[in-house]
Order: C-alpha cells, then sequence, then structure tokens
C-alpha cells in the first residue's frame, strides 16, 4: 500500500480470504448467520501495534455475532480527545448461493456477491488501520473504527444498533461519527419511509396459462424504478434523486423482504428520495404507472379484468433529511477531502442512502456532526445497480482507493472539528 491506495494484489488476497467467510457466515445454522470467520479475517489483517486498541463485544447468546472496536490513538495530548468514530462496517451480506461468492476478475472488476456491501468499506477500514499504525500522524483526536454484526441478513440488534441501546457505544465518548456503508460521497443521507409492493393474481388467466404475481412484481418493480430516475432524478452533484430500496433476489427478514407465492407477492423497502420532490407526487405517479400497467395486461388479453391486482402503499415516513444542515455543509469539504486524498477527480452524483443505523440517530439526536460516506467506489449505475445482486462486484481500481479516501475524510473532518 502506498499512500493509502492499494495495490491490485492487496485487493484480490483481500477478497480470497473474504468471500469464502461470507459463504461459513450463511452457512452457520444460527438465525442471521454468524460473523465469527469474517472477524477472523479482519483480526489477521489488522497489525500488531501499540497505537492500536482493540475491544470485542458480543450481544449474541451463542457468543457468534461479534463486533471488533479498533481505536488508534495518536500521540501526546491528542490521545485524550475524544475520537472520530467510523461506523456502519458491517462484517456480513445479503444470503445468496455458494456459487455467487466465488470471486472471479472480469474487465477490471472483481465479481462475487458481498464485495461492494460490505466487503468494500471493510477492507478500506482495514486498509485505514494500516496505514495509522505504520505512518506518524497529525490527527489530533484517536479515531475508531467499529466492525459490527447484523446489518444484512439479521434484524436482531447484535450490531451496532444493538450495542448503542445497551448503553455500550455512548454518543458522547466520540467528537464525530461516519457512517462507512455506502459508495464514495453520499453525504446526502434520507430515509423517507418503508414501502411495499403487493401483487395478487387469480392464479390462472382466462386462456388457461398461470400467472405468476411474482414474475408481475419484478416486472412493474423494475419499471417503477425506471420511472423514478426518469421523473425524480439526481439534481446534481451533491444532491441525489429517488429509488426504491430492496432486495428483489432472496431476501425474506425485516423491513426490506420479497415474499412470493405463484398468487401472491409481496416486495417491502425503503423509498429514498431528495426532500424536494413531494412524498405525495411521488407515490401518486408510482400508482399510476402500476395501474397503467395492470390496464395494459388487460388490454392485451393477457388477464381478465381483476386477474391481477397492484396495491403500492407508503408507510411510515419522515420528512426533510436525516442528516442535519450543519453536518450537510461540513460534509462536503471533508468528502472532497476524501477525493483530494485519493486522487479522484471524477465520480458521479452522490446517491441519496437511508436512514442508516437507527443507532446512528442517537449521535445525530446529540448534535454530533454525522456523514454517511464510505469507500465502495463511485455512486455509478454498475456499483449500485448491483449490489445485492447475484452478480455483485467492485471495481479495482476504486476498492484499491478506499483506504486513502477514508484517510482523506477522517483528515479533513479531524481538521474541522479542531
Amino acid at each position: 500500500m502506498q499512500n493509502g491506495i492499494l495495490s491490485q494484489a492487496e485487493v484480490v488476497r483481500f477478497y480470497n480470504a473474504w468471500l469464502p467467510a461470507m459463504v461459513a457466515a450463511q452457512n452457520s445454522p444460527k438465525k442471521g448467520g454468524s460473523e465469527v470467520e469474517a472477524l477472523e479475517v479482519v483480526k489477521r489483517l489488522i497489525p500488531s501495534d501499540g497505537r492500536l486498541l482493540a475491544q470485542e463485544f458480543d450481544l449474541s447468546p451463542g457468543k457468534d455475532r461479534p463486533n471488533l472496536f479498533v481505536t488508534y490513538e495518536p500521540t501526546g495530548f491528542a490521545a485524550m480527545q475524544k475520537p472520530i468514530l467510523v461506523a456502519g462496517v458491517h462484517m456480513d451480506c445479503v444470503p445468496g448461493v455458494t456459487e455467487q461468492f466465488k470471486p472471479r476478475i472480469e474487465g477490471g472488476r472483481l465479481y462475487g456477491r458481498g464485495t461492494f456491501d460490505n466487503g468494500s468499506n471493510v477492507l478500506a477500514s482495514i486498509g485505514l488501520l494500516n496505514f495509522l499504525a505504520q505512518r506518524s500522524s497529525e490527527l489530533q483526536r484517536p479515531v475508531t473504527v467499529a466492525f459490527t454484526a447484523d446489518e444484512e441478513a439479521s434484524a436482531t440488534s447484535y450490531g451496532f444498533d444493538g450495542l448503542v441501546k445497551a448503553g455500550l457505544v455512548n454518543p458522547n465518548d466520540y467528537a464525530a461519527a461516519i457512517f462507512a456503508d455506502t459508495p464514495w460521497g453520499a453525504w446526502n443521507t434520507k430515509g423517507v419511509g418503508i414501502y411495499s409492493l403487493a401483487v395478487k393474481t387469480s392464479g390462472i388467466g382466462h386462456s388457461g396459462i398461470a400467472i405468476s404475481a411474482g414474475t408481475v412484481a419484478l416486472d412493474l418493480f423494475g419499471r417503477l424504478q425506471r420511472v423514478l430516475a426518469e421523473e425524480f432524478p439526481d439534481l446534481g452533484p451533491y444532491s441525489s434523486g429517488s429509488r426504491l430500496q430492496a432486495n428483489v433476489f432472496d431476501f425474506d427478514e425485516g423491513d426490506h423482504a420479497l415474499t412470493k407465492t405463484l398468487a401472491s407477492t409481496v416486495i417491502k423497502g425503503d423509498l429514498r428520495t431528495n426532500p424536494a420532490y413531494p412524498l405525495d407526487e411521488i407515490v401518486a405517479k408510482l400508482n399510476e404507472v402500476a395501474e397503467r400497467y395492470v390496464a395494459n395486461l388487460e388490454s392485451n388479453s393477457q388477464v381478465r379484468q381483476g386477474d391481477v391486482v397492484v396495491d403500492f402503499k407508503l408507510h411510515a415516513h419522515e420528512e426533510g433529511y436525516l442528516i442535519p444542515e450543519e453536518s450537510q455543509a461540513m460534509a462536503r469539504k471533508v468528502i472532497q477531502g476524501g477525493f483530494d486524498r485519493a486522487g479522484i477527480s471524477s465520480y458521479g452524483a452522490l446517491q441519496s442512502v437511508g436512514g442508516g443505523l437507527p443507532g446512528l440517530r442517537a449521535f445525530v439526536d446529540k448534535g454530533l456532526v454525522t456523514i454517511a460516506t464510505g469507500a465502495g467506489g463511485n455512486p455509478s449505475a454498475e456499483n449500485l445497480g448491483n449490489y445485492h445482486a447475484p452478480n455483485e462486484s467492485v471495481s479495482l481500481d476504486e476498492v484499491a482507493k478506499g483506504p486513502a479516501y477514508l484517510l482523506g475524510v477522517i483528515e479533513t473532518l479531524d481538521r474541522e472539528l479542531a
């Protein structure tokens, strides 16, 4: 690693160890899997250094959902300051079949489930700690990286949220927080709410051919995504657009789910959007598209009237940004510092991530600077379009810059907090 930028060999070596740990996690007989093997990978790659202090927490009954907090302590007076917390570095991914986790390189990208979300940020965080441990730092405060359990594959709160709820992570102990479960940028954090897209069918159409509610739902889901991108798009490099967040492949727990039978399918997830777009307009447009979709099926004699019923609803939601304006202003500077440190000159529009970890709200409520930005690479369609998917992948060049990006973010935030 030179100046925080990894070699391709270092990136490949990490994923060759990380992806088998993801297979082991999902194959665990425990509900939600187990991060024990993933934690062992992290431990092997973090150097033994007196300036790195590690502490483990495990809230699970079987002690197989570990969390590891690693703190870099600078020398002198700086070591007595409150640290910057890097949260959201979860050590799991969405489930899949074993074949999807086998790493392969093609066209400058490394494929494998769990590479982008969240292997990219685990890799960047490990690289960050290695850089800090091996070089003299001018940081004015410590940095704590929280490698945590329980983000994607379960909702049991054995990870960061559970640690906050149990009082083991106290916002008063930190100077600021970074939520590193995103691509580059992503300061424009917004969690609008949970939606449901329900499709019911009669099961058999008038021609005697089965009508699969699952097929209808997935096709309609794709159409709704395209309408959001076209009619409620990104508003500029520092202002995101709208999208439906869901795992439509094999996720079946919590607020992000796909429950499917021949006659009934429900997709649930987050509707994420820019506050510049009125929610009622978005929901009305999506329902209009859904109604038109069903009408087209009926007019083309594919189904009879009433054979397919679609219902799109937005449930509990929040107006405005999760992240307050003062944090947004700080984030512009901080993210640019990350770009400069990593030598990144071209990137896509910043995405609108969800409300993030509920535990992170405790930091916002305390008035701490809280920024959502990670090292997953450019927020491009190629990256964001395939995570949580069987063909998940990362750009080798982009993830190699992850440690440098995080380092630049932290260095800039450290100066701004002084």
